[in-house]
């Protein structure tokens, strides 16, 4: 695999990780707060 595919799978993993975080996060605040 070359550099640039470990990037863009790297980038495409990460961006994955951050929206699912934020969703847990807006799920959790929505039952503490409600």
């Amino acid at each position: 695999m070359s550099n640039i595919e470990k990037q863009k799978a790297h980038q495409k993993f990460y961006l994955t990780y951050q929206f699912v975080m934020e969703v847990v996060i807006y799920f959790f605040v929505d039952k503490v707060i409600i």
